[in-house]
């Protein structure tokens, strides 16, 4: 599951995505300059949700924008923030465990 989001954390558009290769390599169609913010968590049990654990960590392999990492909640959206200018433009997301 991949989710696009506004500089503000709203989401754009979310994108259920069937993996196909490692690394996964998909377009999000043609955007806006401006800011933009992408998480995204591999549903292992395809239950379309992010598990959490007892203690509210993640228990499915998840990304945000950046290569953010917070333990135990979402990072901060200031940190997850990358500018877009409108053109293509190619994203590396390394999955947390």
């Amino acid at each position: 599951m991949l989710s696009l989001r506004n500089a503000d954390g709203t989401v754009i558009e979310e994108v259920l995505v069937m993996a196909q290769s490692n690394p996964q390599q998909l377009s999000l169609g043609l955007r806006n300059p401006g800011v933009y913010i992408v998480a995204t968590y591999f549903d292992a049990n395809g239950n379309r949700a992010m598990d959490r654990g007892l203690f509210g960590n993640p228990t499915e392999p998840y990304a945000f924008s950046n290569n953010v990492r917070n333990r135990f909640s979402e990072p901060d959206l200031s940190d997850q923030r990358f500018a877009h200018p409108g053109l293509l433009q190619k994203l590396v997301l390394k999955a947390a465990f």
